[in-house]
C-alpha cells in the first residue's frame, strides 16, 4: 500500500538510477548500500546474480553513476529455492573474483584507505557455508589476498547475525 516518493518505477533502466542519484545527492544522501544476491542454486559455479539491475547500473552504465558511492551486502542467506554458496573454494574461486572484477574495481565502489567495503549479512551461515569457523576465517584470509593481489591494500568486511534471536539465560 506504500509507493516510494518516486513513484513506481522499472529500476533496470539508467534513467531510474539515475534520478535516484539526483535525489540522494539533493537530501545529503552519498552512499548506497544495495544487496547483493547470487543466483539461487549457483554454489559451485562460475557466478550468476540476481535481482542485481540497481547494482549494475550504478556499476557501469548510469551517467550519473560518479556522484554516488556504493557498496554490496552480500545476502547469503539460505533459501528454499536452492543454496548460494557451497563452500571455501566456492567462495574463494568464484565469489571473491566476481567482486573483485564486477564491482571492487569501479571508480565509485566504496573504498576506505584503498580497501573495499563489502558486507556479509549472515555470519552464521558464512560459517556454516565455508565448513565450520577456521574455513570461513580462512576464507576471509583469501579475500583480503585477493584484494591484495588486485592492487588494493585490503577489505574490510562487515558482517552480522542476520535474523537470528538468541536466548539469554
Amino acid at each position: 500500500g506504500r509507493m516510494p516518493l518516486m513513484g513506481w518505477y522499472d529500476e533496470a533502466y539508467d534513467v531510474s538510477t539515475d534520478w535516484t542519484i539526483k535525489m540522494a545527492r539533493e537530501h545529503g544522501i552519498s552512499f548506497f548500500f544495495p544487496c547483493w544476491y547470487r543466483a539461487y542454486n549457483n554454489g559451485g559455479k562460475p557466478v550468476m546474480s540476481q535481482y542485481d539491475h540497481f547494482i549494475n547500473s550504478i556499476a557501469n552504465t548510469a551517467p550519473y553513476r560518479d556522484s554516488i558511492k556504493w557498496a554490496i551486502q552480500w545476502v547469503n542467506a539460505q533459501n528454499p529455492s536452492g543454496i548460494t554458496c557451497t563452500g571455501f573454494n566456492d567462495f574463494t574461486q568464484n565469489v571473491v573474483p566476481f567482486w573483485i572484477n564486477n564491482y571492487f574495481t569501479r571508480s565509485n565502489y566504496l573504498k576506505i584507505y584503498n580497501q573495499p567495503v563489502v558486507s556479509i549479512y549472515d555470519a552464521v551461515r558464512f560459517i556454516a557455508d565455508c565448513g565450520g569457523l577456521y574455513n570461513a576465517v580462512m576464507a576471509i584470509a583469501q579475500l583480503r589476498a585477493q584484494c591484495i593481489n588486485a592492487g588494493f591494500a585490503g577489505v574490510i568486511v562487515l558482517t552480522s547475525y542476520g535474523n537470528r534471536y538468541v536466548d539469554h539465560p
